[in-house]
């Protein structure tokens, strides 16, 4: 039997900013705890990520139980009382319309500051669910503000085979993955269906469409023609490029890092 632990855990508390590398992270319906609970909109309640505005790569996040802080180079900013009323707003995530909250008018000014766009920098909807569907049981899941699913896994051997392939390697943090796996074998992710890390059940539901954010620069913010050109050779199925995996939790649990990822 193969064997496979965890290698690093990430949350991003703010979609399309950066993230939190932890060691430990509870794992929900929605996703792990405090992961892309905010995101940051345009006048019309768009979501915004680094495909719109690559220099979102340049804003920090930390987090804890009470405080969200923002950061840019030696710039800041800090949400107090992140849970608090404010004006609502209805906002759209792909195909998903929600009532969100912007508890924090001053956040959203110096966010339009950093970026050099209007914006607002909206919480979590309390008052209705993102719901996506897919056509595998069990059919359906709940969302945060994450693309479209509320995992997103990534083999290190994977990773090692695109850079093989690279004259300049990338990182992990180009690929935003919230799980990254110690793997021997380059995209042997792919394959898997339930896998429990710690004491949490995941269900991979398909592998994971790529976009423009993963050729974003996450040091300079600077979009460049890599890794996607590269995948294209090797990594194209249809007119969509595949790198990690979608996945769905099964059960709640706490996964940290150096736990044993067993297949089921």
């Amino acid at each position: 039997m193969k064997h496979f632990s965890i290698a690093r855990l990430y949350i991003y508390p703010v979609k399309g900013l950066k993230g939190i590398a932890v060691t430990s992270a509870d794992a929900m319906s929605t996703g792990f705890s405090g992961d892309r609970q905010w995101m940051i909109v345009n006048q019309r309640g768009q979501f915004l990520t680094q495909r719109e505005i690559p220099a979102m790569a340049g804003i920090h996040t930390s987090l804890n139980d009470k405080t969200l802080t923002l950061r840019r180079n030696s710039l800041s900013y800090q949400v107090d009382n992140m849970d608090k009323a404010g004006r609502e707003m209805v906002v759209t995530v792909w195909e998903h319309k929600v009532i969100a909250v912007e508890p924090d008018p001053g956040a959203s000014q110096w966010l339009s500051d950093m970026l050099g766009t209007h914006c607002h920098l909206i919480s979590r909807f309390h008052k209705t669910k993102r719901i996506k569907t897919f056509g595998i049981p069990p059919g359906q899941t709940v969302l945060s503000f994450a693309d479209g699913y509320p995992y997103s896994i990534m083999g290190t051997a994977s990773l090692e085979k695109l850079n093989e392939h690279l004259d300049t390697p990338v990182s992990e943090d180009r690929f935003r993955a919230n799980i990254i796996v110690n793997t021997t074998e380059p995209h042997c992710e792919d394959s898997w269906d339930q896998f429990t890390a710690g004491s949490a059940l995941l269900k991979n539901i398909k592998a994971c469409a790529r976009c423009q954010v993963i050729a974003v620069d996450q040091q300079t913010g600077k979009k460049i023609k890599e890794p996607l050109d590269t995948l294209r050779q090797y990594r194209q199925r249809g007119h969509k490029v595949y790198f990690g995996t979608n996945a769905i939790l099964s059960r709640t649990g706490t996964i940290k890092t150096g736990d044993p990822v067993e297949l089921k």
